[in-house]
């Protein structure tokens, strides 16, 4: 029976290691494959974990949405001081807990269970651990299933720009869908203005779990 190795990291609260029994329709996948879920570095359930200070990663004074170079200034050196108190809290694990180390894990999960290859099934950023994997170990993979690919190799700035181009092109089709429908929820509302609101409503600072930020 084939190894088949299920990277559902979709959100940072996601628990990939209890999430893909859950999913509708992969029950016949259990009479070919011997699947095995992991949380990746940094993902709530692996360990050691990520710890931060939810005081330091959420200001609600901040303008996450700078449009003056003083702001900006302000949100980098608010990300910067965020990112040094995380590393004093977390130590070196941090610097292990990348694309690049996260998909190293695969290959510990290889070699503990002495398998020559496995197969991939990866969702968003499981795709982008399931990509590299490959490129590293090409002759360790079998078959691949990356649903909602991410590149990896695309410059970040590059991949923010066509991410936003996007979700502006998909929330104008929602709010003309919802202007013209009745089946909206939304229906008769002012569905930009109402998700301006939600963008500018403060965000409360989350409860530290003392594990991933």
């Amino acid at each position: 029976m084939n190894l088949a190795v299920a990277v559902l990291t979709l959100l940072p609260t996601d628990h990939c290691t209890d999430a893909f029994p859950r999913m509708d329709g992969t029950e016949s996948l259990y009479e070919r494959f011997n699947v095995v879920g992991f949380d990746p570095r940094g993902v709530p359930e692996s360990r050691p974990g990520i710890t931060c200070s939810p005081a330091k990663l959420y200001d609600t004074g901040l303008n996450r949405f700078p449009s003056t170079r003083a702001e900006y200034a302000a949100f980098v050196e608010h990300n910067r001081a965020a990112g040094e108190d995380t590393l004093t809290k977390t130590g070196p694990m941090l610097g292990h807990a990348g694309t690049k180390s996260a998909a190293e894990g695969v290959d510990a999960i290889r070699n503990a269970l002495e398998e020559p290859w496995v197969s991939w099934f990866g969702l968003p950023c499981g795709t982008e651990l399931g990509a590299v994997d490959a490129s590293s170990h090409p002759d360790r993979v079998d078959r691949m299933v990356l649903a909602g690919a991410v590149d990896h190799a695309r410059p970040i700035r590059q991949a923010m720009i066509e991410e936003a181009a996007a979700t502006e092109d998909s929330l104008l089709r929602f709010s003309s869908w919802c202007h013209g429908s009745s089946e909206c929820a939304l229906h008769g509302q002012d569905v930009l203005a109402r998700y301006d609101k939600l963008v500018r409503r403060e965000v409360s600072p989350r409860a530290s779990t003392g594990r991933a930020c």
